[in-house]
């Protein structure tokens, strides 16, 4: 079981599907922003969270992201801008 940062997640997302910070972030938020996410100098806010990785089409990680519960094959919420992978 490992732990992810909140930027990491998306960052790991967009690059296996070979996606820009550009590309991901346009209408969303700036590059800047999103470059300080991933990189873990700023947590980005629910919203901004479920609309990166509804571009990315991994909607299922955001309810794994803000609920309490563990989903198997997902990530669940462990603190703040972390989470935990679960087997």
């Amino acid at each position: 079981m490992g732990i992810y940062a909140v930027g990491e997640v998306i960052r790991r997302t967009r690059e296996s599907l070979g996606m820009t910070q550009e590309e991901l972030c346009e209408g969303i938020c700036d590059v800047v922003t999103l470059s300080r996410i991933e990189n873990g100098r700023n947590t980005p806010s629910r919203a901004n969270f479920e609309l990166l990785m509804e571009r990315m089409k991994e909607r299922e990680k955001v309810s794994a992201v803000y609920s309490e519960r563990r989903y198997s094959g997902s990530f669940a919420e462990r603190g703040t801008g972390t989470f935990t992978a679960c087997p």
